[in-house]
């Protein structure tokens, strides 16, 4: 009875062995899709994260290239803007500026006459006695 007994311990241990080689080979296989899959996995990610840069790289590139004409086409206006003004000031400042010095000449000339009225007055008046002289 003892050697069948060892005989069935033999056989369980065998059959054990079995099952254990059989569910490490699996786990082993597991594993192995498992990683596999993983790799394929990073494989498309890398991929996707390529092409995710790429669009990230051209929309980066359009932004800068939408700011750099704004940034143009705000200098261009305020040069427009600044060369509208200097004109603006030319004539208006030159204007008030001419109108003030035409004042000043009047002015001037209006002293001057009343100054040789005041003159001729006497100028006449001497002629007058030299006239007067004469005869």
């Amino acid at each position: 009875g003892e050697e069948k007994n060892e005989k069935k311990g033999k056989k369980g241990r065998k059959k054990k062995k079995k099952k254990r080689e059989e569910e490490k080979k699996e786990k082993g296989e597991k594993e192995r899709r498992k990683r596999k899959r993983g790799k394929e996995e990073k494989k498309g990610r890398k991929k996707k994260n390529k092409k995710k840069k790429k669009k990230e790289k051209r929309k980066m590139k359009k932004k800068k290239e939408r700011e750099e004409k704004m940034r143009e086409r705000r200098k261009e206006k305020k040069e427009r803007k600044k060369r509208k003004r200097k004109k603006k000031k030319k004539t208006k400042g030159g204007r008030g500026k001419k109108k003030e010095k035409e004042k000043k000449k009047e002015k001037e000339k209006k002293k001057k006459k009343k100054k040789k009225k005041k003159g001729e007055k006497k100028d006449s008046e001497r002629d007058g006695e030299r006239a007067s002289e004469r005869v």
